[in-house]
């Protein structure tokens, strides 16, 4: 059975009952995908590019994967972070760390696949979100699959979309943003807007397929 190996952060990361209503869509993608393939999700809360690398958390990857498994590519979020732990410049150091996971699934003869990160619930509108939300990592990691002539998925532009058509009220129910005394893990309630629910984790892995289904490459996943 072949393999796709997630790597990422927490709005991709597998949560357990002590988190609950927290979801990440990579614990779910498997629902939508060819159940031949096996998903590994091994995507981190609050992990760059840079510190999933650095604490070894790519390690088990790198003494698994082979030929004809794949590795889906998803960091952003806390790159951005200004620690030195985590933080990357877009242009430089964080395309420099994408290319280190690329070449290596290249050189075990799998298939890398670069996705930008999901879009925070930062609306400025009733249907217009903030335009700057990930700066200019979605941008870098366009430009490194063009370079590289590799997949590129645009699940920032994706999701962007699809959340202003819904509109900021109707899109709470996707984020872990809710009032107290609902969940028992949360019983002064929360308001995030980054972190997904299972209903915004679903939405995710939808928006996903459908862009999986335009790429021929990987026809094989669905």
């Amino acid at each position: 059975m072949n393999r796709i190996y997630l790597i990422g952060d927490s709005t991709c990361q597998t949560n357990f009952e002590d988190t609950y209503p927290q979801r990440g869509w990579g614990q779910l993608i498997s629902e939508y995908l060819n159940p031949n393939y096996k998903v590994i999700n091994l995507a981190k809360n609050g992990r760059s590019s840079k510190s999933f690398f650095d604490e070894g958390l790519f390690k088990y990857c790198e003494e698994t994967i082979g030929e004809g498994d794949y590795l889906f590519i998803q960091f952003g979020h806390n790159d951005e972070k200004e620690d030195k732990e985590r933080h990357t410049d877009p242009f430089t150091t964080y395309k420099k760390q994408l290319s280190y996971y690329i070449d290596f699934a290249l050189s075990k003869k799998a298939t890398p696949v670069l996705i930008s990160s999901i879009y925070r619930r930062q609306f400025i509108e009733e249907n217009k979100l903030n335009p700057t939300c990930h700066g200019d990592y979605p941008k870098a990691m366009e430009e490194l699959a063009k370079e590289k002539n590799i997949i590129f998925i645009d699940l920032t532009s994706r999701t962007k979309e699809y959340l202003e058509n819904i509109g900021e009220s109707n899109t709470k129910c996707f984020f872990m943003n809710f009032d107290k005394n609902i969940y028992p893990n949360y019983p002064e309630g929360k308001e995030d807007n980054t972190h997904l629910r299972e209903k915004g984790a679903r939405m995710v892995c939808s928006l996903l397929k459908k862009e999986l289904t335009k790429i021929p490459e990987l026809k094989d996943l669905l």
